[in-house]
């Protein structure tokens, strides 16, 4: 559809560090990598990508010279900035789903995407944000509060059929 409005994604901070940096030494890890990489090469084009400040401080940590490139990479993009609604939904998530102290800032991401309506929150963090019961949990908060969950999913499952 030539002019259609591209839909939104929320680009969580595990993508943008598979996209930079040493290729892991264990096998599914280098998997995801060289994957997200081709999938930023070939897919981002079909969406408007955003970050938030908290995927912005995440990839900003770490190494100086990776820091930099993770940065440049997204410099372009969109950045979602933080709000009361979206530290008063991110509670909620975490009060109710039990995330440990350490997955905090999965509950913001969540929150973040839900709050600017984003289509899509891609990730690969499958323990704290692409998890089934995790999910499940969210979108009964959401619906209650009348708001609409975006798709979370990995960069493969948004990978244009041939």
């Amino acid at each position: 559809m030539k002019g259609a409005k591209k839909p939104t994604i929320y680009l969580e901070s595990t993508v943008v560090s598979y996209t930079v940096g040493r290729i892991s030494s264990l096998a599914e890890n280098a998997r995801k990598q060289k994957f997200t990489r081709e999938w930023w090469k070939t897919e981002l084009h079909r969406f408007t990508p955003v970050i938030s400040t908290y995927v912005y401080g995440e990839i900003s940590d770490g190494d100086d010279r990776l820091s930099v490139e993770r940065r440049e990479l997204v410099v372009s993009f969109r950045l979602l900035l933080e709000s009361d609604a979206i530290d008063e939904l991110a509670k909620d998530y975490i009060r109710v789903t039990k995330l440990p102290e350490k997955a905090r800032l999965d509950a913001y991401h969540i929150a973040c995407a839900t709050i600017y309506e984003i289509d899509y929150l891609v990730t690969w963090n499958l323990n704290h944000i692409l998890n089934g019961f995790i999910r499940k949990m969210i979108e009964e908060i959401n619906r209650v509060q009348g708001v609409s969950t975006p798709i979370i999913c990995t960069p493969e499952e948004l990978t244009e059929v041939p």
